[in-house]
């Protein structure tokens, strides 16, 4: 039995939220009804309270998938509420619930990101699937998280209804012809293979540098054993031992942080961290800018640099916007160059040519820290 007693949707809509217009918790035990009806296995999560509440998770039992998740509870700030996120697998067929959707919704679709935004879900492998729709002649993109709309007296209960019947019929008779789209795990970059599940281990078995994570959270080993470990190639290894003196001389601390990934601390702030993801391949990455920096520090910092810095800094692809949505609030226009104030910079297995652009990369990193530093004391 869960922490709140709620196994029973009707049960939690009458105890949980109890307040909300009877049009809300009508709609969901209709909905809950509907889908138990058509066969869909139900996962049942209890939050708690403190936590959201509970959620309600529907899967076709043919296609072997998500129809929708309604979720009952409280936020952290206390307010009561309840949201359903519906799939679109039903998009590509002849009843797509698109072109009925008014503008609100539409937004929702083009804009909603449950994880880190990107320019393209077909490689988000965080989700692991993606939908695609055409609107106005133009082809959309969307993440395979689902799509999250507040049930209140301002929801469209007809459309939202009609979307999840289009999901039910979708996965009883078109899963086939329209299957899922699934993420293609070409294991090409660095974040496809930290997502992908599974890795083999090809090296010794009994090395501390093949154990889980928490087995070498209580041995912390050290980088240089990892790097001796990993690193089979001289230009690799010639690279990664030359980003790492290069930190340590600029005064950062280099400290175990999970499984073969060491972070370097400047001024107790993580400023870069390696990751090694195997034999012969490894990233290096300046941590101290991506998704939780405010935009005007990042734009401050940007603007405060010297002409031939900031010109250098902007040159850098990797901070350069993407267009990943529609209703972005953090993109930076400088010199007539537009930046997304909280992408990563990310480089694997580098070049010997490429190590000129991390180590500016890293000592701006260090700058950063001191800029935010001088911020918070006046």
């Amino acid at each position: 039995m869960s922490s709140m007693g709620f196994t029973n949707i009707e049960n939690a809509v009458n105890s949980i939220v109890s307040e909300q217009p009877a049009e809300v918790k009508d709609w969901i035990i209709d909905i809950d009804k509907l889908l138990v009806e058509h066969g869909c296995k139900v996962k049942f999560k209890d939050y708690g309270e403190r936590r959201g509440g509970v959620m309600f998770d529907y899967h076709s039992k043919k296609a072997k998938t998500r129809v929708c998740t309604i979720r009952i509870g409280t936020t952290l700030k206390g307010t009561s509420g309840c949201k359903v996120a519906v799939q679109g697998n039903h998009f590509p067929t002849r009843y797509s619930i698109v072109n009925e959707l008014p503008e609100q919704m539409l937004m929702q679709l083009k804009n909603s990101r449950d994880c880190r935004p990107c320019a393209d879900p077909r490689r988000c492998l965080m989700t692991g699937r993606y939908y695609e729709f055409s609107l106005d002649g133009k082809s959309v993109l969307c993440c395979g998280n689902g799509f999250t709309f507040k049930l209140n007296e301002d929801a469209e209960f007809g459309l939202l209804q009609k979307w999840i019947e289009n999901e039910l019929n979708w996965a009883e008779n078109d899963s086939v012809a329209f299957p899922e789209k699934r993420v293609t795990r070409d294991m090409v970059s660095s974040h496809d293979k930290r997502w992908s599940k599974g890795k083999t281990k090809i090296g010794d078995k009994d090395s501390i540098y093949e154990k889980t994570n928490l087995e070498q959270r209580s041995v912390k080993p050290p980088i240089e054993g990892a790097c001796e470990y990993f690193l089979k190639d001289k230009q690799l290894l010639a690279s990664f031992t030359q980003l790492v003196e290069f930190t340590r001389k600029l005064g950062m601390e280099i400290k175990w942080k999970s499984k073969n990934k060491y972070v370097c601390r400047y001024k107790k702030v993580e400023a870069v961290s390696f990751r090694i993801e195997g034999f012969d391949d490894f990233n290096v990455t300046t941590c101290v800018f991506g998704w939780h920096e405010k935009r005007l520090d990042f734009e401050g910092f940007v603007r405060s640099l010297p002409n031939e810095k900031r010109a250098e800094f902007l040159g850098v692809k990797a901070f350069h916007c993407h267009a990943c949505r529609e209703t972005c609030n953090v993109k930076v226009e400088i010199d007539g160059c537009v930046l997304c104030s909280r992408a990563s910079y990310v480089c694997e297995n580098p070049a010997p040519e490429q190590l000129e652009e991390i180590g500016r990369m890293i000592a701006l990193g260090a700058e950063y820290i001191d800029f935010k530093n001088l911020r918070k004391q006046e």
